[in-house]
């Protein structure tokens, strides 16, 4: 099983990843501005589990952004969309700062243990 790391760069995109494949997806975020990344459309049948984990920079200084680290597991066959938005909680209905979207086809993994390919 892979790993799949994503990011900015991947807004907007399609992505083919088999089923167990882990999704790692990274986005910059300053919490202490008040903004932090929500999800809009997510599909329980994609994550098996779901880990959310705030990384700060490596030199901490005050004000300083970091990144929100969200991990996935793809389980079930399918096309899946992962869309969030980084906004201020208390104005959820407001403009966001930033959004993020793409597209997983999931495809049922035919490979068997221990098979390279």
């Amino acid at each position: 099983m892979a790993t799949h790391d994503l990011g900015p760069e991947h807004d907007g995109r399609r992505l083919t990843v088999h089923g167990g494949d882990a999704v790692r997806l990274r986005l910059p975020e300053n919490p202490t501005t008040g903004y932090r990344w929500q999800w809009l459309d997510l599909d329980p049948r994609l994550a098996a589990t779901l880990e959310d984990e705030f990384q700060p920079p490596a030199a901490a200084a005050p004000g300083a952004g970091g990144v929100r680290i969200f991990r996935l597991r793809a389980v079930t066959a399918g096309s899946h969309r992962l869309a969030l938005r980084c906004v201020r909680m208390w104005q959820a209905e407001g403009d966001p700062a930033a959004t993020f979207e793409v597209v997983l086809d999931v495809i049922a993994d035919l490979r068997t243990p221990g098979d390279p390919s």
